[in-house]
């Protein structure tokens, strides 16, 4: 029996669904406007809208390749590689053969980079002979990296252990310390700021031919040492002045710490013969021994002894005790604030100390 109910007319309104077709030739279903999107389109969607342009991508390609080179030669790396190199340059910058015989460390990835080397020698310059003006059976050395790219200089930290040190003054002047060409000008010792100096049972041998000094001392910044003794830097030993026996004494404040910015106080205590000297100062830049002041007393049978010591050229005179300050600066020096004894007569007034050509001329009132 047929159905008697009449069907429904299609709405022209209503869109009607796209007939589906099978096979390689389907069409892709067609979506309106509120149709959801399936998970896989929408990532696919993403990737498509944030991937990196093509410049980008090689960049970050050859930032991911140099990463793996650097990672690979700090794998691969030998510090011994650099001895060469380095002795070069210092033999070539001091003027004198330096040679790293032993292993070298290092470490880079810090603020502090330091370099650790065995067994080093630096020869004497030409002119003093053969033989070693130091060693250093191990020695450390940090520099600061931030006072370096702000364009200063300072090291953090020198560790030397047992070093050993011959220092010379020739006849004519001339000295070792002095790092330069064979007609540099002789001056005082004058290092970097140093920060943190540690010195264990170091030597020290100083032969001036122009004063007629030997000295053997031991020199040493203990920071094992507790109490007041901490990290203090001392140097004493002694030997011959001008054929009578010598002695010397030198303390210094702690090595640790240092502000390369402050005055370094020091005091000494010498005799040779009849002569002793006292004094307690300052270097107005620690390391720099071409500029500071000092407060002391000399006392001694004849002033024409203190050559040896001085340089200057005193005339002979009876026993004497006399007090000043002395302050340096480069080839000047004042002595200032004099006052004491000659025999029976008093003393007092101010010298002022000039060098040219490694002559001495002393003034004064």
């Amino acid at each position: 029996m047929a159905d008697a109910r009449p069907r429904p007319e299609s709405d022209p309104a209503r869109p009607r669904r796209p007939t589906e077709r099978r096979g390689p030739g389907r069409r892709p279903e067609t979506r309106g406007p509120g149709a959801p999107i399936a998970p896989a389109e929408a990532a696919a969607s993403r990737a498509r809208r944030w991937s990196a342009p093509t410049p980008l991508r090689w960049a970050l390609g050859v930032l991911a390749l140099l990463a793996a080179v650097v990672a690979i030669f700090i794998a691969l790396f030998q510090w011994n590689w650099l001895r060469g190199p380095i002795d070069g340059y210092a033999s070539g910058h001091l003027h004198r053969q330096v040679v790293i015989h032993g292993d070298l460390s290092g470490k880079l990835l810090t603020w502090t980079p330091s370099l650790t080397a065995r067994d080093v020698t630096v020869a004497q310059p030409a002119w003093a002979g053969p033989g070693q003006m130091a060693t250093f059976p191990r020695l450390t050395v940090a520099i600061d990296l931030k006072a370096l790219l702000a364009g200063r200089l300072i090291i953090e930290r020198v560790d030397a252990e047992q070093p050993s040190a011959h220092l010379i003054r020739g006849a004519d002047g001339r000295n070792n310390w002095t790092f330069g060409g064979p007609d540099a000008a002789p001056q005082p010792l004058q290092l970097p700021a140093i920060r943190h100096l540690v010195i264990s049972d170091g030597r020290l041998e100083f032969d001036d031919a122009r004063r007629a000094l030997h000295f053997t001392g031991q020199v040493t910044s203990n920071e094992q040492v507790a109490g007041y003794g901490h990290g203090r830097f001392s140097m004493t030993g002694e030997g011959s002045l001008n054929r009578t026996p010598f002695t010397a004494a030198i303390q210094g404040g702690p090595l640790i710490d240092v502000d390369p910015d402050q005055p370094y106080p020091f005091k000494s205590d010498i005799r040779a013969g009849a002569t002793h000297i006292v004094a307690t100062g300052s270097l107005r830049r620690p390391f720099d021994l071409a500029v500071f002041q000092a407060s002391g007393r000399v006392t001694g049978e004849d002033m024409a002894a203190l050559y040896p010591l001085t340089g200057l050229a005193l005339p002979s005179s009876p026993p004497y005790d006399i007090t000043g300050d002395l302050s340096r600066n480069g080839a000047e020096a004042d002595i200032t604030h004099i006052g004491g004894r000659i025999g029976s007569s008093d003393v007092a007034g101010h010298l002022h100390v000039s060098e040219t050509g490694g002559r001495r001329d002393l003034t004064g009132d």
